[in-house]
């Protein structure tokens, strides 16, 4: 076996112990998140909750979820780079590049800051500065959309 053969098995074993624990963290992110959502219904039907805390702790879950399946996304893209195509999979969720992967990534982050945000509006207490934070927040999701024009541009380009 060469010393090239064997790197290639070596980063393999190695992607795969990456793939093996991010997918591991997206269960454990999805059962807490199920946690979660129970949590949301028993107040809802066995509490008096205040006006706000079941939006908040509903978009806290959804949060959650969404994380879960950023995880594993993460995880199912370095897997089909990395190691092997997998078949029967839907077309949005095919990653041929790493590209493709990051923009994969960087729409679901958008959806995640939005929920995030949104949670905040709805909590505001009238005392914290949420146009700053919302500031903030817009110019991360303009700096990552601006990046993700860049990146598509160059992919039509390069066609």
């Amino acid at each position: 076996m060469s010393l090239h053969n064997s790197l290639g098995y070596l980063l393999k074993i190695a992607v795969f112990l990456a793939v093996l624990g991010v997918v591991l963290l997206s269960l454990t992110v999805f059962i807490y998140s199920f946690y979660s959502i129970f949590k949301v219904i028993d107040l809802v039907l066995f509490h008096k909750p205040e006006d706000g805390e079941v939006i908040l702790k509903a978009l806290k879950a959804i949060d959650s979820v969404l994380l879960g399946v950023v995880f594993f996304m993460i995880g199912l893209g370095l897997y089909e780079l990395f190691i092997h195509k997998i078949n029967n999979l839907p077309d949005w969720l095919q990653i041929r590049n790493i590209d493709e992967l990051k923009a994969m990534l960087i729409k679901v982050v958008v959806l995640v800051i939005g929920i995030s945000f949104t949670g905040r509006i709805v909590t505001w207490d009238g005392n914290s500065d949420l146009l700053g934070y919302g500031i903030g927040l817009g110019a991360v999701i303009a700096a990552l959309s601006f990046f993700l024009r860049v990146k598509i541009k160059e992919e039509k380009e390069t066609k």
